[in-house]
């Protein structure tokens, strides 16, 4: 079966099929709408602490009998995100119907003893306090806060705070349960060796009849917590968690008015023309860091109706040369004009590219999984197998003059500068870089 099949059934469950018998396994995922962005405000980590819950004992097993089962399955887990809580595994195709039985139990035999509750808080509190800040998270938050806006703040992690984990009682977890816990909140994905009818009979033997079809409190999902923010390019400077340590991204955004699979080849092309540029700017020219890229991308905005290209330039470097890195950062958009985008430097990427898809093809079954679940779940578009050789047939004939008027689209818009770093000097503003890089963006024309 080239193609998955998505069956909606009439309590409101989604079933993600979709076969694959290249090897004698399985991989499946249950998953709710939940997580963080649906917690109550003032028990920020109630899906998360709920979802430990999960593996109590119960009337059929012990907490030792849970946590052997799991661990004997070659790949499985329980998790909670921002937007939901799954139960995951990837098996042999003959342990597809005991694992899924075993999860389905779980499930609906839910109970709470007060004692492993307790512990099993302070176990979330030590999961909470073992993240801690680093200049990677640090980027990402200055980031996300900036381009987005959502329902809880992205600096909160998906388990909550200690402070909010601490209010959670066992009756809390209880009720969130009855509510999360049903069909019509509840999507399905399996993608393996397993028959479409062999996973219908498990769903209809272990799960239609064990949860509730649907409860009063309705969850967001995905896409409903989530949405661009109103801010304005600039730089924002945010403190570094790691002395010394500093990041700086400058990240163009342009937003097309339609759909274009072929932008999403055009930037992989883009990025592998441009692929030592940062390098051999800040590092190779100028001794500035030790880590530098260029990297383009393309993605469908959040409500799937249009493309978004981007470009971004990373830099990894000591706070003491950040204000040297800005300084000379508008010349690199100079120094870009040294990689041409003609048909030689295409058909060049080309070949890497045919050359990387061989060695990625095949490589993470658990991966193909989860992106098929993914692809539902966030209501992304998904690509059957006749669409996919279209498609590889059109990018072969990718012109360009449409490669480079991404480029051009792209580098043209204004960018934010996310700055992360302790560094005490002055910077050089943002009015200023934007007018140097413009300046010495006037080779564009001749493109």
């Amino acid at each position: 079966m080239k193609n998955r099949i998505v069956k909606k059934y009439d309590n409101g469950l989604v079933l993600v099929y979709k076969r694959n018998t290249s090897r004698n396994a399985v991989f499946f995922d249950i998953r709710f709408k939940s997580g963080l962005n649906n917690d109550p405000e003032d028990k920020l980590g109630l899906a998360h602490v709920a979802e430990h819950c999960l593996c109590f004992s119960n009337n059929k097993y012990t907490l030792k009998e849970k946590t052997e089962k799991l661990s004997k399955l070659f790949y499985a887990n329980f998790a909670t995100s921002r937007t939901s809580l799954r139960l995951y595994a990837y098996v042999s195709d003959e342990e597809f119907e005991d694992t899924f039985e075993y999860f389905s139990n779980c499930l609906s035999d839910v109970v709470i003893p007060e004692e492993e509750f307790t512990n099993e808080k302070q176990v979330v509190n030590q999961e909470i306090l073992r993240f801690r800040k680093n200049l990677a998270a640090e980027m990402d938050f200055t980031h996300h806060e900036n381009l987005f806006e959502e329902k809880v703040p992205i600096r909160v992690r998906a388990f909550g705070t200690t402070d909010t984990v601490a209010k959670i009682e066992s009756h809390d977890v209880k009720d969130y349960l009855l509510k999360c816990l049903t069909l019509s909140n509840c999507q399905i994905t399996v993608y393996g060796n397993v028959s479409l009818l062999r996973v219908k009979k498990a769903i209809k033997k272990y799960l239609l009849s064990s949860l509730n079809a649907t409860s009063d409190k309705q969850f967001l999902g995905p896409n409903e917590v989530i949405k661009y923010s109103a801010n304005k390019p600039a730089m924002i400077v945010n403190k570094s968690p790691d002395d010394g340590k500093s990041k700086i991204e400058i990240y163009h955004k342009v937003s097309f008015d339609n759909l274009d699979r072929l932008r999403g080849y055009a930037t992989s092309i883009l990025s592998s023309i441009f692929e030592t540029a940062a390098k051999e700017f800040f590092r190779d020219k100028y001794g500035l860091c030790y880590a530098s890229r260029l990297r383009f991308k393309h993605v469908l905005s959040l409500d799937n109706k249009y493309d978004i290209a981007t470009m971004t330039i990373t830099i990894e470097c000591d706070q003491d040369v950040v204000k040297k890195v800005l300084e000379v950062l508008p010349e690199f958009y100079s120094f870009l004009n040294n990689y041409k985008i003609n048909d030689s430097s295409i058909e060049e990427a080309k070949t890497i590219l045919r050359r990387y898809e061989k060695c990625v093809i095949g490589k993470d079954y658990v991966k193909k999984g989860e992106s098929l679940s993914n692809s539902q779940f966030y209501n992304d578009i998904y690509y059957t197998y006749w669409q996919n050789l279209r498609y590889k047939r059109q990018r072969e004939k990718i012109t360009t003059e449409f490669i480079k008027n991404i480029f051009k689209s792209a580098i043209k818009e204004q960018p934010f500068i996310f700055v992360v770093s302790n560094t005490e000097e002055e910077l050089p503003t943002y009015k200023k870089i934007i007018k140097d890089i413009n300046r010495n963006l006037k080779w564009l024309n001749d493109v």
